[in-house]
């Protein structure tokens, strides 16, 4: 549909045109064309300020530190909670039970030489608080960390090499070894040391290939006491 317009009218348009030339950024001539009012008089795209769109993304830069800032605090009181929730945990264990024991190897006699490197299991339990050794594997391992003291003893007799190693997580740390004499009826030994472990590190009394050791009469034992445990 076509609208004529007076020239007054058709004169203050194009006023106002020249007016939002001088306030937007390459605004579309949105003025009356031969009376006509086409689709571009409708539609008029004018963007903000330059200066304004700086301040804006200023603005939202600002708020994406702080968020961060914010997302970085959140993990850190996460972090204080967890440890705040594991010194508990220790302290529970602490206060439920000491972590100590002594065992005892009792198979009736003697026990090896083995063609191969072997743990050595403690049949007989004399303590066994917080039950951290395993008597099926005769394996110690740490509930929590800590400084532990261990020791250990045996008895063997000297017609075939004797020893023990005491191992943590299957690396060797101390020993005590004899060697074979037909002249010496029996050999003792016996040796001593403090670790630090972590939670979950494990220590056995590993028995070398070709030695044995006098599983009776509770001569060859082993035994360990939680000295200090770390509190986080």
């Amino acid at each position: 549909m076509t609208f004529f317009l007076p020239l007054q009218l058709r004169g203050a348009r194009d006023n106002t045109a020249k007016q939002d030339k001088s306030s937007c950024k390459d605004p579309i001539d949105h003025s009356f064309r031969d009376g006509v009012m086409t689709s571009e008089d409708r539609f008029i795209y004018c963007p903000y300020p330059h200066d304004q769109l700086q301040e804006m993304e200023a603005k939202l830069a600002a708020l994406e530190k702080k968020l961060k800032a914010s997302e970085e605090k959140i993990e850190e009181l996460k972090m204080k909670c967890k440890m705040k929730l594991n010194a508990l945990n220790v302290l529970f264990y602490i206060g439920k039970s000491r972590v100590a024991f002594t065992v005892a190897a009792d198979q009736g006699g003697n026990y090896g030489p083995f063609d191969a490197d072997t743990t050595l299991r403690y049949s007989k339990k004399i303590t066994n608080n917080g039950d951290a050794f395993n008597m099926s594997t005769g394996v110690f391992t740490a509930p929590v960390d800590g400084v532990y003291y261990f020791i250990f003893f045996f008895r063997s007799e000297g017609k075939h090499a004797s020893g023990l190693i005491l191992c943590k997580n299957d690396t060797p740390i101390i020993k005590s070894d004899d060697t074979q004499a037909s002249y010496d009826p029996a050999d003792t030994g016996g040796n001593a040391v403090v670790l630090k472990l972590e939670k979950g590190d494990e220590v056995h009394m590993r028995l070398p290939k070709g030695n044995h050791v006098w599983a009776a009469e509770r001569h060859t034992t082993f035994s360990d006491e939680g000295l200090q445990f770390q509190v986080l």
